[in-house]
């Protein structure tokens, strides 16, 4: 009998192929402690997606927080420096507030993270690997890509109001163009610097087209090396690319490309992920680039069925008068005829063997 990787769970099956995957281009695993000290998060909350941490006392009295995110402590640990990068990859559960704000939740979650200097080459590598780690995921799948420094070189050239550009970038990353334009005309801002920004929320669709009609905007430096970097990234475009500068994400955070990964059928993006050299400046790196994404497992259950999902195949009827000595010489025997160690080469890498199972 064989068992490929076929007979396990969604996210089984995804973060073996995913591990190979990343192996293969050189990334080393990452393995994090459960815990951080409390004040490491709280010293860093904004770059958390909510500051509502699990803690704890340990026996000497430190609170301690159950780790709500992976990024923040490679970003702490890593050894990189601008002539010695890292590539790293991790498969960890977090501990996060859910959407509803009712209940923690443990997540699942692989990553990628390169930490160095950060050339058009490394830009393309990373961006390829998450159109990859799409396909292991599902056939159908799309990457959205935006830029921040293209969406900031305009706001900066066209807005000197600080507050004035953090109300229109959530007008624009929530498609509102009637508050936008509201926004503007009660600051005064010229009617057609007005309309250049509004350009922002309609900028999207196929990535070359897209990308042709951007440049026609570009309004300084910034943004004509936001262009660049798209251009580079456009060659990685298997047709499954959208360019949609709506897409923003915390700029205190990110500052380059930024893209997100959809598969069918789950509604919601299943992989997110760009450049942080923000984070990196804040948390005191500041000769260091990084660049990397994570892949979201907690929606496969839901969307993705196994035929794995079968428990018994084989049921043995006794009563209290049974030899108990026989039942096990039965059940011993009808396990050890269907425990098997299994292996599947995976493409580009090493062997990965599952546990023992005793389906047929």
């Amino acid at each position: 009998m064989n068992i490929t990787l076929d007979t396990l769970r969604k996210e089984e099956e995804v973060s073996l192929r995913l591990r190979s995957l990343y192996e293969g281009f050189g990334y080393r695993k990452y393995k994090m402690a459960k815990f951080e000290e409390y004040s490491f998060y709280m010293d860093n909350k904004n770059f958390l997606q909510s500051n509502r941490v699990i803690a704890f006392n340990d026996a000497d009295g430190r609170l301690m927080a159950l780790k709500p995110d992976v990024t923040l402590s490679i970003v702490k640990n890593t050894n990189a420096t601008s002539e010695k990068c890292e590539k790293l990859y991790y498969n960890e559960n977090v501990y996060r507030m859910n959407m509803q704000g009712r209940e923690y939740r443990e997540i699942n979650q692989t990553g990628l993270e390169f930490i160095g200097s950060i050339t058009q080459y490394t830009t393309l590598e990373v961006i390829k690997l998450a159109l990859e780690s799409l396909k292991v995921i599902h056939p159908e799948y799309i990457l959205d890509i935006s830029h921040m420094g293209y969406v900031m070189g305009m706001l900066d050239s066209l807005i000197p109001d600080d507050g004035l550009k953090v109300k229109l970038i959530e007008c624009i990353r929530q498609k509102n163009l009637h508050e936008l334009e509201k926004l503007c005309n009660e600051s005064e801002i010229p009617s057609e610097d007005t309309e250049k920004i509004k350009m922002l929320i309609t900028l999207s669709g196929t990535f070359s087209e897209t990308l042709e009609k951007s440049k026609a905007l570009i309004l300084n430096d910034t943004m004509r090396n936001a262009i660049s970097e798209l251009e580079n990234i456009s060659r990685a475009d298997d047709g499954s690319f959208r360019l949609d500068f709506s897409i923003i994400n915390d700029m205190n955070y990110y500052n380059g490309v930024i893209f997100r990964g959809y598969v069918a059928p789950v509604p919601k993006a299943v992989l997110s992920g760009g450049r942080y050299d923000n984070l990196m400046e804040k948390m005191g790196r500041k000769n260091l680039n990084a660049l990397g994404f994570a892949v979201y497992f907690d929606e496969f259950d839901r969307y993705f069925k196994s035929s794995s999902d079968l428990k018994t195949d084989i049921l043995i009827l006794y009563n209290e008068n049974t030899d108990t000595e026989l039942l096990w010489s039965r059940v011993n025997a009808l396990s050890g005829k269907y425990r098997i160690s299994v292996s599947e080469t995976i493409p580009g890498n090493q062997c990965y063997s599952t546990m023992e199972d005793l389906r047929k």
